[in-house]
């Protein structure tokens, strides 16, 4: 149970239309996230004013329930929606809670979660598709696949490609995101799929971001729910090797799926290296050339080259015998493969899988390898080290205190020396 909330209060929130806004060239939808008349968060979406049709009913609230979901199981004990939802959503909503209750204890627990009225949404019927475009691998991949029938039975027709600004990109940084789109229409350049700009401001509710960042976007597509029979995201992962939990899986993102749009997670047959492999033998030098992976650089619309991200996407090329194309504007260097850190377990599954391609691909007498390799350790120890101190941190926090001022005063006594 989250021993932030108040055990003794039943706390409701409350999802509330304010009506459609306009923003400079934007037009978008608002609802106010409260608790007992008290705004917590006046949620905004929105798309450029030429595609003003895109967008729901004034009380469709599908999506908005979408990205608060876990804000309200953290911080509630049931959520209300001043307007229209999905019985349909709804089923998948309860499934949902029911999964990340059990995976994450001690931050969520299922609540209640009701709607003045429940009524299915409409839509078009077809394959037609919006597929979630970062402009990073996993997402260009399943676009072009789709696009070039490589699904067999269950491709889905690419119709348009969303590009959101409030999650990689920050909602206010306008000069960053409109670099983003020029990139991704130079990388879809000749597939005739345009792009729908997306605009939200979710993450002010700083929920955790590997928690609930599928739930976040899938809240964009539901936003267009009406449009587009399908919602296509890019897997992390593939299904032999998921990790669990974490926000976007194949366990996880079929249910938020809608009367009007069906919700699907693809790519789970392919794993990163594979994508990477895939993409360089299908699609063109000017796609490759405009894959944007990276989100910890200071220039949000490129590569900055020398992060996690950046390294291990070019080391991904590399594995495979590939040249790494002109989106990175470094080359891959020993010292920086040496510190390449991951900073999770998604991230180490990522290098581990890396370092098998290498092998069969026969890079093991390479230093760039033995640099993997020794990154791969480190990695473990450092997830290991962090692993235990979380784990006495909840359970023993007064051993946890003694330790860290331990290492305060060890650290303390270096720098004296220093």
């Amino acid at each position: 149970m989250n021993d932030q909330r108040d055990k003794t209060e039943s706390r409701t929130l409350e999802l509330s239309p304010t009506g459609y806004f306009e923003d400079a060239e934007w037009i978008g939808v608002g609802w106010q996230l409260s608790e007992a008349n008290s705004e917590i968060l006046n949620l905004k979406y929105s798309v450029p004013k030429d595609m003003r049709s895109l967008l729901p009913e004034i009380d469709r609230g599908d999506h908005v329930l979408a990205a608060v979901l876990l804000y309200a199981m953290r911080n509630a004990d049931a959520l209300h929606v001043r307007g229209v939802v999905s019985p349909k959503l709804l089923d998948g909503l309860y499934t949902l809670q029911c999964i990340w209750s059990r995976w994450r204890r001690e931050l969520y627990r299922k609540i209640e979660i009701s709607a003045d009225v429940e009524r299915p949404s409409q839509g078009r019927s077809g394959d037609g598709a919006v597929f979630a475009l970062s402009g990073g691998v996993d997402a260009t991949f399943s676009l072009f696949r789709h696009l070039t029938g490589a699904v067999h039975r269950c491709s889905r027709r690419p119709e348009a490609a969303m590009l959101v600004q409030g999650m990689d990109i920050p909602i206010n940084r306008d000069d960053y995101f409109q670099g983003a789109v020029r990139r991704a229409e130079l990388c879809l350049k000749g597939t005739n799929v345009p792009i729908i700009p997306v605009r939200t401001n979710s993450r002010q509710l700083s929920q955790a971001w590997l928690d609930s960042y599928g739930l976040q976007l899938a809240s964009c597509s539901l936003l267009l729910q009406h449009a587009f029979p399908w919602a296509i995201h890019g897997s992390n992962e593939p299904f032999d090797a998921l990790v669990l939990p974490l926000g976007s899986t194949p366990l996880t993102d079929h249910l938020l799926s809608t009367e009007a749009q069906s919700a699907l997670v693809d790519g789970g047959d392919f794993d990163r290296t594979e994508k990477v492999d895939w993409l360089a033998r299908n699609t063109s030098e000017t796609t490759l050339s405009n894959i944007r992976v990276c989100w910890a650089g200071e220039k949000k619309d490129r590569n900055c080259g020398t992060c996690e991200k950046c390294l291990r996407t070019m080391l991904n090329f590399w594995a495979l015998g590939h040249s790494v194309p002109r989106a990175f504007d470094s080359a891959l260097s020993i010292p920086r493969i040496v510190h390449l850190k991951a900073a999770n377990t998604v991230q180490l599954a990522e290098l581990v899988s890396l370092a098998q391609h290498a092998k069969r691909h026969g890079h093991t007498r390479t230093r760039i390898f033995w640099s993997l390799q020794f990154a791969i350790l480190r990695s473990r120890i450092l997830l290991s080290v962090s692993g235990t101190a979380s784990w006495i941190k909840r359970r023993a926090p007064w051993l946890y205190r003694v330790l860290k001022g331990l290492m305060d005063f060890v650290n303390g006594r270096k720098r004296g020396i220093m």
